[in-house]
């Protein structure tokens, strides 16, 4: 069983045993980053939002250590750690001739951005250029840094233009 989750717009505990006898303006699929973010920025809205996700909601503190060292790769050595947060037996493989190899795909809240190693990488503002020449409005390095300041917490850069300060994820540089 799920641990109830805060609905903080109500003031209201929300578990499974919840009579689910309610209309809904959204029923999102899938809490991944998409799903989370697209159900987080509607219900903020106002809109009457259900986010499902079939697999486990993992807490950082409720993480084995392996998974919040600053390489967590290193917990796919560890059959425990790796079975509570990816799909198993999934594998991939390039060409016909490679060997098929374990492919990571997460599992729970976060999807598979809970397996992305703990890096933030910004893609290059020029992809965003040749976007916005194809065509695809609101797609540009003016339009989208914005958003990527707006999710930061920058420790280093914070307060510099085009890095954000006080937004949901942590970045720090390593040496």
């Amino acid at each position: 069983m799920h641990e109830p989750r805060h609905d903080h717009e109500q003031g209201q505990e929300r578990g499974r045993e919840q009579d689910w006898e309610q209309d809904w303006d959204l029923i999102v699929v899938g809490a991944g980053s998409a799903g989370a973010a697209l159900a987080a920025r509607s219900a903020a809205k106002g809109k009457r939002v259900l986010l499902l996700e079939a697999g486990p909601d993992h807490r950082s503190s409720q993480l084995s250590e392996v998974w919040r060292l600053p390489n967590p790769l290193r917990a796919l050595g560890d059959p425990a750690a790796g079975r509570s947060l990816l799909q198993q037996g999934l594998t991939a493989r390039r060409t016909e001739v490679q060997p098929p190899l374990p492919y990571l795909q997460g599992r729970g809240v976060g999807g598979s951005s809970t397996v992305n190693g703990q890096i933030a990488i910004r893609p290059p503002m020029e992809d965003f250029d040749d976007w916005a020449r194809a065509g695809c409005t609101g797609w540009s390095p003016r339009d989208v840094l914005p958003y990527f300041a707006r999710l930061e917490d920058d420790a280093q850069y914070g307060g510099e233009p085009g890095h954000g300060r006080g937004g949901p994820i942590p970045v720090t540089r390593t040496p």
